[in-house]
């Protein structure tokens, strides 16, 4: 199975390599093969060399895995208002990076050729003449020791102004695009401390000038991943990826960034499941994990397990404590509503 695995891995990278639509980011040479086109204020896109005055997009393929402990996917961007850090809705951007394929030995091929990935993007970046005093940020980052590509994907675009103000965000003729309704279910999934109504309000408010954009994500039997399951469906997965390379010079800092923006997605091979803590899990009725001598044990020991009186006296000690604060503790209001025999209904 293994070998056969590995075969069709092969197949899949000869693939890319043959494919009209775009460019494998393993191919020896790669920079030869594209340029940048100016684009002035919407950043200049990378295009295939000699492709006219109109260039298509040049896409960028490869296998890679998504780093779990990088992984920035959440259904709204993790956008929070109250953040002052943060800008406009509009802004927000879900990020992810691809490393290599870590421990999968069916995707030895894809991980070989990692470092000329690596070595091709750099080569990509150096197309923009850097001058002198300028820095430059590229989208291949080291983090702790992990060399990775920072993919991004806008959450929104803006609509067309030449269009019917509702824009295809409303006849549902674009598959980028989807209407309000669904993104205040599928972005407000997560609820977060600020409240859901918040969010809500700012994406209407980004709805006026801007269609929603969905992640172009597709799970092993090709069906399109909702927003809501990207975390357990994409972080640590090994996927295809097809993406696009972008430059913007900062005039006022006077520095160039280099973006990677996702075009689409399939997941190779699911993440495995995340180890779960069992203390995490535990409750007082279980027992604790351990026993006396430190040995784990089927049994528990039950001369460990406390008892009612022992909360109680716990409990006690603690509303006395408490009693000194102008804030009641919100423990002592726990042990007030659930345990019998509470001390506020005895005398000390």
């Amino acid at each position: 199975m293994v070998k056969g695995a590995s075969k069709f891995n092969a197949h899949l990278i000869d693939y890319l390599r043959r494919s009209d639509s775009g460019l494998y980011t393993g191919a020896p040479n790669l920079a030869s093969r594209a340029e940048f086109f100016m684009g002035g204020l919407t950043g200049d896109i990378l295009v295939p060399k000699n492709s006219g005055k109109k260039p298509p997009e040049l896409l960028l393929s490869g296998i890679f895995e998504i780093d779990w402990q990088n992984f920035f996917m959440a259904p709204d961007g993790g956008y929070t208002p109250s953040n002052a850090f943060n800008r406009s809705f509009v802004d927000t951007k879900l990020s992810c990076q691809l490393i290599a394929v870590q421990r999968d030995t069916d995707f030895a091929l894809a991980r070989s050729n990692f470092s000329a990935v690596i070595a091709n993007i750099k080569a990509l970046e150096k197309l923009i003449p850097q001058k002198k005093g300028n820095t430059s940020v590229s989208c291949i980052r080291d983090t702790g020791g992990q060399i990775g590509i920072r993919i991004n994907h806008a959450l929104f675009a803006k609509k067309d102004d030449d269009l019917d103000p509702q824009t295809v965000a409303d006849d549902g003729t674009s598959p980028h695009a989807v209407t309000i309704s669904p993104c205040l279910t599928l972005l407000q999934k997560k609820q977060q401390r600020i409240g859901p109504s918040r969010n809500e309000c700012s994406l209407v408010h980004a709805a006026a000038t801007h269609n929603v954009c969905l992640l172009q994500a597709y799970n092993e039997e090709h069906n399109a991943i909702p927003p809501n399951h990207y975390q357990r469906k994409l972080c640590g997965a090994i996927v295809q990826i097809h993406f696009t390379l972008v430059h913007y010079f900062i005039r006022q800092a006077k520095r160039s960034v280099f973006t990677a923006f996702t075009c689409k997605m399939i997941v190779l091979r699911s993440p495995l499941p995340t180890p779960v803590n069992p203390l995490k899990r535990g409750r007082l009725s279980d027992g604790p994990l351990l026993t006396r001598e430190g040995t784990s044990k089927k049994t528990h020991d039950m001369s460990l397990v406390p008892t009612i009186s022992d909360i109680s006296a716990y409990s006690r000690k603690l509303t006395f404590l408490c009693s000194f604060d102008c804030n009641p503790c919100p423990n002592a209001r726990l042990f007030k509503e659930f345990v019998p025999n509470h001390p506020e209904k005895q005398s000390f």
